[in-house]
Protein backbone atom coordinates (compact mmCIF):
# COMPACT_ATOMS: atom_id res chain seq x y z
CA UNK A 1 0.00 0.00 0.00
CA UNK A 2 0.75 3.59 -0.64
CA UNK A 3 0.98 5.16 2.52
CA UNK A 4 2.15 8.90 1.57
CA UNK A 5 3.81 10.85 -1.28
CA UNK A 6 5.60 13.48 -1.31
CA UNK A 7 7.16 15.28 -4.92
CA UNK A 8 7.00 17.53 -7.43
CA UNK A 9 3.23 19.34 -7.76
CA UNK A 10 3.29 19.00 -11.82
CA UNK A 11 0.12 19.83 -12.43
CA UNK A 12 -3.49 20.44 -10.80
CA UNK A 13 -7.04 19.35 -12.14
CA UNK A 14 -10.45 19.89 -11.31
CA UNK A 15 -10.46 17.01 -8.96
CA UNK A 16 -6.57 15.79 -9.11
CA UNK A 17 -3.24 16.84 -9.06
CA UNK A 18 0.05 14.86 -10.57
CA UNK A 19 2.92 14.93 -8.59
CA UNK A 20 6.04 14.06 -9.99
CA UNK A 21 8.27 11.36 -7.65
CA UNK A 22 11.83 9.80 -8.35
CA UNK A 23 10.59 10.58 -12.23
CA UNK A 24 6.93 9.28 -12.36
CA UNK A 25 4.15 11.15 -12.50
CA UNK A 26 1.16 9.75 -10.25
CA UNK A 27 -2.31 11.19 -10.49
CA UNK A 28 -4.12 11.54 -7.42
CA UNK A 29 -7.92 12.81 -6.23
CA UNK A 30 -7.85 15.12 -3.47
CA UNK A 31 -11.12 17.02 -2.14
CA UNK A 32 -11.63 19.87 -4.38
CA UNK A 33 -11.11 21.97 -1.22
CA UNK A 34 -7.54 20.34 -0.77
CA UNK A 35 -6.67 21.89 -4.02
CA UNK A 36 -6.00 25.61 -3.00
CA UNK A 37 -3.81 24.46 -0.15
CA UNK A 38 -1.45 22.49 -1.90
CA UNK A 39 0.57 25.74 -3.29
CA UNK A 40 1.63 26.28 -6.84
CA UNK A 41 3.04 24.06 -9.46
CA UNK A 42 6.24 23.40 -9.27
CA UNK A 43 5.99 23.67 -5.57
CA UNK A 44 7.01 20.50 -3.03
CA UNK A 45 3.99 18.52 -1.90
CA UNK A 46 3.14 15.85 0.79
CA UNK A 47 -0.41 13.73 0.52
CA UNK A 48 -1.25 11.28 2.89
CA UNK A 49 -2.88 8.34 0.24
CA UNK A 50 -5.13 5.63 0.04
CA UNK A 51 -5.20 3.37 -2.55
CA UNK A 52 -7.61 1.80 -4.11
CA UNK A 53 -7.82 -1.59 -6.52
CA UNK A 54 -10.73 -2.52 -8.34
CA UNK A 55 -10.93 -5.06 -11.13
CA UNK A 56 -11.03 -2.16 -13.87
CA UNK A 57 -9.21 0.49 -12.18
CA UNK A 58 -6.33 1.16 -9.60
CA UNK A 59 -6.97 4.98 -7.54
CA UNK A 60 -4.30 6.64 -5.52
CA UNK A 61 -6.45 9.53 -3.25
CA UNK A 62 -4.57 11.93 -1.53
CA UNK A 63 -5.10 13.91 1.26
CA UNK A 64 -3.21 16.98 2.84
CA UNK A 65 -3.48 15.76 6.41
CA UNK A 66 -3.92 12.90 8.26
CA UNK A 67 -7.49 13.71 9.56
CA UNK A 68 -8.54 13.95 6.18
CA UNK A 69 -7.27 10.38 5.40
CA UNK A 70 -9.08 8.92 8.35
CA UNK A 71 -12.39 10.34 7.85
CA UNK A 72 -11.69 8.80 4.25
CA UNK A 73 -11.32 5.60 5.61
CA UNK A 74 -13.98 5.49 8.23
CA UNK A 75 -16.62 6.85 5.67
CA UNK A 76 -15.78 4.26 3.08
CA UNK A 77 -16.56 1.62 5.22
CA UNK A 78 -19.63 2.25 5.77
CA UNK A 79 -22.10 0.43 3.60
CA UNK A 80 -22.74 2.15 0.55
CA UNK A 81 -20.23 4.78 0.99
CA UNK A 82 -17.65 3.83 -2.10
CA UNK A 83 -13.99 6.07 -2.28
CA UNK A 84 -16.20 9.21 -4.68
CA UNK A 85 -18.83 9.68 -2.18
CA UNK A 86 -16.22 10.19 0.62
CA UNK A 87 -14.11 12.83 -1.43
CA UNK A 88 -17.06 14.58 -2.14
CA UNK A 89 -17.62 14.60 1.16
CA UNK A 90 -14.67 16.05 2.16
CA UNK A 91 -14.53 18.26 -0.78
CA UNK A 92 -17.58 20.00 1.02
CA UNK A 93 -17.04 20.44 4.82
CA UNK A 94 -13.67 20.06 6.25
CA UNK A 95 -12.89 16.68 8.25
CA UNK A 96 -13.62 18.22 11.61
CA UNK A 97 -17.01 19.56 10.28
CA UNK A 98 -18.03 16.22 9.12
CA UNK A 99 -16.97 15.13 12.54
CA UNK A 100 -18.82 17.27 14.23
CA UNK A 101 -22.06 16.66 11.97
CA UNK A 102 -21.69 12.91 12.47
CA UNK A 103 -21.33 12.94 16.47
CA UNK A 104 -23.50 15.12 16.65
CA UNK A 105 -26.00 13.13 14.23
CA UNK A 106 -26.65 16.08 11.90
CA UNK A 107 -28.01 14.25 9.20
CA UNK A 108 -29.19 17.80 7.19
CA UNK A 109 -25.42 18.47 7.18
CA UNK A 110 -24.33 15.52 5.78
CA UNK A 111 -27.14 14.95 3.43
CA UNK A 112 -26.11 18.67 1.91
CA UNK A 113 -23.10 16.74 0.17
CA UNK A 114 -23.81 16.00 -3.55
CA UNK A 115 -24.75 12.18 -3.66
CA UNK A 116 -25.20 11.75 -0.31
CA UNK A 117 -29.17 11.84 0.81
CA UNK A 118 -31.07 11.67 4.23
CA UNK A 119 -30.94 7.64 4.05
CA UNK A 120 -26.85 7.44 3.52
CA UNK A 121 -26.64 10.24 6.19
CA UNK A 122 -28.12 8.42 8.25
CA UNK A 123 -26.48 5.46 7.95
CA UNK A 124 -23.17 7.62 8.42
CA UNK A 125 -24.06 8.70 11.56
CA UNK A 126 -25.76 5.46 12.71
CA UNK A 127 -22.73 3.46 11.38
CA UNK A 128 -19.70 6.25 12.84
CA UNK A 129 -20.97 8.40 15.66
CA UNK A 130 -19.95 5.94 18.52
CA UNK A 131 -16.63 5.07 16.82
CA UNK A 132 -15.43 8.97 15.94
CA UNK A 133 -15.97 9.76 19.96
CA UNK A 134 -14.15 6.77 20.76
CA UNK A 135 -11.15 7.55 18.17
CA UNK A 136 -11.61 11.09 17.87
CA UNK A 137 -12.69 11.98 21.18
CA UNK A 138 -15.27 14.24 20.58
CA UNK A 139 -18.33 13.12 22.83
CA UNK A 140 -21.59 15.42 22.08
CA UNK A 141 -20.80 17.18 25.26
CA UNK A 142 -17.69 18.86 23.94
CA UNK A 143 -19.60 19.39 20.90
CA UNK A 144 -22.00 21.40 23.04
CA UNK A 145 -19.43 23.12 24.80
CA UNK A 146 -17.33 24.34 22.27
CA UNK A 147 -20.38 26.71 21.29
CA UNK A 148 -21.70 27.01 24.80
CA UNK A 149 -22.41 30.40 24.88
CA UNK A 150 -24.33 30.35 21.20
CA UNK A 151 -26.16 27.27 22.19
CA UNK A 152 -27.59 29.00 24.99
CA UNK A 153 -28.47 32.15 23.50
CA UNK A 154 -30.91 30.24 20.71
CA UNK A 155 -32.37 27.63 23.32
CA UNK A 156 -33.33 31.36 25.35
CA UNK A 157 -34.90 32.23 21.82
CA UNK A 158 -36.91 28.97 22.03
CA UNK A 159 -35.12 26.71 19.30
CA UNK A 160 -35.30 22.67 20.38
CA UNK A 161 -32.00 21.16 21.41
CA UNK A 162 -31.75 19.43 17.93
CA UNK A 163 -32.31 22.50 16.02
CA UNK A 164 -29.32 24.17 17.93
CA UNK A 165 -27.04 21.04 17.30
CA UNK A 166 -28.14 21.24 13.52
CA UNK A 167 -27.21 24.82 13.19
CA UNK A 168 -24.10 24.50 15.21
CA UNK A 169 -22.59 21.98 13.26
CA UNK A 170 -23.79 23.66 9.74
CA UNK A 171 -21.52 26.69 10.94
CA UNK A 172 -18.02 25.17 11.87
CA UNK A 173 -15.39 27.01 13.79
CA UNK A 174 -16.67 30.28 14.82
CA UNK A 175 -14.59 31.10 17.48
CA UNK A 176 -12.87 34.34 15.60
CA UNK A 177 -16.36 36.01 15.29
CA UNK A 178 -18.74 37.82 18.35
CA UNK A 179 -21.48 36.09 19.83
CA UNK A 180 -23.94 38.82 17.99
CA UNK A 181 -22.34 37.18 14.62
CA UNK A 182 -22.52 33.34 15.80
CA UNK A 183 -25.99 34.10 16.70
CA UNK A 184 -27.10 36.17 13.50
CA UNK A 185 -25.22 33.38 11.54
CA UNK A 186 -26.88 30.25 13.28
CA UNK A 187 -30.46 32.17 12.77
CA UNK A 188 -29.88 32.38 9.17
CA UNK A 189 -28.95 28.48 9.05
CA UNK A 190 -32.30 27.85 11.17
CA UNK A 191 -34.25 29.91 8.98
CA UNK A 192 -33.13 28.70 5.55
Amino acid sequence: MIASVQGVLQSIGPDHVVVQVGGVGLQVQVPSSALDSLGPVGSQVTLETFLVIRDDAVTLYGFPTSEDKRLFELLVGVNGVGPKLALSALSVMSAEEAAVAIVSGNVDALSKVPGIGRRTAGRIVLDLQSRMEQEWGMPVAIVQQAHGELAAALGALGYSPSEIHSAVAELGDLSELSLEEQVRQALQRLAG
